[in-house]
């Protein structure tokens, strides 16, 4: 004969790993695995969760099970690289394109830079959705663009001066 308790905790620990398995991060999994573990135990020595051993035994597998985890998300989910942060002042002289139509005095134009979209209004003229554009300057968090990509700087070669 089975034991229903040590059926029922076990059938549950089951689902709680499955649920680790198919949204890794809350550490479920090792509930689970305990209720695994002491649902089997229970289920072959019926009494096992009255018993005066029943504390410690499940301690010792939530502690393994929990170091265990940890090694696990440690080999196969390595931390995500560090956010990069980005002021809008280190956007003056970038290139940019436009997503949405960019006018004057108007900030409902978008122009992506660097990946990140940004409100942005036209220093003079209009400007249509794919052109590229130069951000001249920020105002808040939106910046000012003008047509065209960012020139080069100019490079300067000193004169060699007494040579032949």
């Amino acid at each position: 004969m089975v034991d229903t308790l040590g059926l029922t905790i076990f059938l549950i620990g089951i689902a709680l790993v499955v649920l680790e398995l198919t949204q890794p991060g809350y550490f479920i999994g090792v509930v689970g695995t305990v209720g695994v573990i002491v649902g089997l135990i229970q289920m072959g020595y019926p009494g096992f969760l009255l018993s005066w051993w029943s504390p410690p035994v499940s301690a010792v597998v939530a502690l393994a099970a929990s170091l265990a985890s940890i090694q696990f998300y440690k080999k196969f989910a390595p931390p995500a690289r560090a956010p990069e942060t980005l002021s809008s002042d280190a956007l003056v002289g970038h290139a940019g394109r436009v997503v949405v139509r960019v006018e004057p005095d108007n900030m409902h134009g978008k122009v992506k830079v660097g990946g990140i979209v940004w409100s942005a209004e036209a220093e003079k003229d209009p400007i249509d959705v794919g052109a590229d554009v130069t951000v001249t300057r920020v105002e808040g968090v939106h910046l000012i663009v003008k047509k065209g990509l960012p020139q080069p700087p100019e490079v300067v070669v000193p004169a060699l001066g007494g040579i032949g």
